[in-house]
């Protein structure tokens, strides 16, 4: 694993880590209420897709059981959402489905 791979991995499962704290302490009604949790969740879903995406194919390929398409997926989708709600006021907004 080289530097670069290395640091985007490491950036990759700190933003994860917020996720996963945040989902576990926040109900759904908290977050459909809350517009900073849910542009947090956003920002850090990009971070996770982007860091994915710069991953080596070399490490990509080493590693075929991640799935690394959707990650870097998630990162496309939710700017692509971003966009459409700015263009569309009236568009659905982006939602997580948090645990009980």
């Amino acid at each position: 694993m080289n530097k670069d791979d290395r640091s985007c991995l490491m950036h990759r499962l700190d933003y994860a880590e917020k996720l996963r704290v945040l989902a576990g302490h926040t109900t759904q009604d908290q977050y459909d209420a809350d517009e900073t949790i849910q542009a947090a969740c956003r920002y850090w879903l990009q971070v996770i897709g982007e860091a994915a995406r710069q991953v080596s194919p070399a490490l990509q390929e080493a590693h075929s059981s991640i799935p690394w398409r959707p990650m870097i997926g998630i990162r496309n989708e939710s700017c692509m959402i971003i966009w459409a709600l700015t263009m569309k006021p009236s568009g659905k907004p982006f939602r997580i489905v948090f645990p009980n």
